[in-house]
């Protein structure tokens, strides 16, 4: 990179997280996200490393499929990201009054069986869509939630030297955003005692199962190939008995998200000679979930499968660890995204 070239990069970072992340927020979050989907095209000629990055995942996810299939993916992928970015900005303003008009809740009935049994309930979820609005979604409505994550003091220490002092800035301002959400943050690189006390007092716990971080992981079959979750999660459900339902947070072609709670998954066996079976079979049922919403919306995840590549290069574990076994599905049959225009 250039000395200008990254001069100009840098103006462009403080202009978007100081006067654009101010002026967009008085604009009506619709707008917003119409300007998060131009935003999102113009990145798209932009940005070429990061969209030879995200393009590399989804030909490696699709190997068969059409140039054009694939662009369209990628450019919505841009699309998705700027929207996600956005709302981070607007968690501030968020309240229960205007919740209803940003994200909706599918499958309430599911949590509200789930905190009628009295045993804690864990929302388990992956990098996928606009993950982070389980937050306000839930919190919003008068639940009680804590969030298994890890605050940008503990990513500014894993970037070291890949950061500069405009993206750490960057960083700071954007988990200033998120500690404003109606939620207990619960560092997921330290003790974990908070999380278990979140489910002892039968409140809500969210955890993402597909992150780098954790210290056990177990394989499992994942879009044709083997792919390691941390089994987390899991050990959560093992020791306290609480109730887990997958989610998922799909985003309409107008930037309105969906929050859809899934019926429960099986609770691993209390068997200490099969513990491990046990644990990899939760998470199996999980990743099969979760595997069709990612064949029929791959956009909402191909950014966290470029990041999963990225971070593996600065020493993190491979996400896959097996190159295709399996074929994946026909991108044709089963794409359902909205165009991008």
């Amino acid at each position: 990179m250039s000395r200008l070239t990254g001069i100009v990069k840098n103006a462009a970072k403080f202009f978007y997280i100081y006067p654009f992340r101010i002026g967009v927020r008085l604009l009506p979050i619709g707008t917003s996200y119409t300007v998060g989907q131009f935003m999102g095209g113009v990145s798209f000629y932009l940005r070429g490393r990061k969209r030879k990055a995200i393009e590399q995942e989804a030909r490696l996810l699709f190997p068969d499929s059409a140039n054009k299939d694939i662009d369209s993916m990628v450019r919505l992928t841009f699309t998705n990201l700027f929207q996600k970015e956005i709302e981070t900005f607007f968690y501030p303003t968020m309240n229960e009054q205007n919740i209803d008009g940003i994200i909706g809740i599918e499958g309430i009935e599911h949590l509200n069986a789930a905190i009628a049994a009295g045993k804690g309930t864990m929302l388990l979820f992956a990098h996928f869509g606009a993950n982070q609005m389980v937050m306000p979604a839930i919190g919003y409505r008068g639940f009680k939630m804590s969030q298994l994550s890890a605050p940008a003091t503990v990513w500014t220490e894993i970037l070291g030297k890949e950061q500069n002092l405009i993206e750490r800035r960057t960083m700071e301002i954007k988990w200033q955003c998120e500690e404003s959400l109606p939620v207990r943050h619960i560092n997921i690189f330290g003790s974990l005692k908070e999380a278990f006390l979140c489910l002892r007092r039968n409140e809500i716990l969210g955890v993402a199962i597909d992150g780098g971080s954790g210290k056990e992981r177990a394989a499992v079959d994942f879009l044709g190939k083997k792919a390691l979750f941390s089994t987390g999660s899991a050990e959560l459900a093992l020791r306290t008995g609480c109730t887990v339902l997958p989610t998922f947070v799909l985003r309409d072609s107008k930037g309105y998200n969906t929050m859809i709670i899934e019926g429960p998954l099986s609770a691993p066996a209390k068997d200490r000679q099969g513990r491990q079976r046990a644990i990899t079979a939760f998470i199996r049922e999980f990743v099969e979930r979760l595997e069709p919403y990612v064949l029929r919306h791959p956009s909402h995840y191909l950014d966290f499968l470029a990041l999963r590549t990225y971070m593996a290069g600065l020493g993190d574990p491979d996400f896959f660890v097996e190159e295709q076994v399996a074929p994946v599905v026909n991108i044709n049959h089963l794409l359902c995204e909205r165009k991008v225009s």
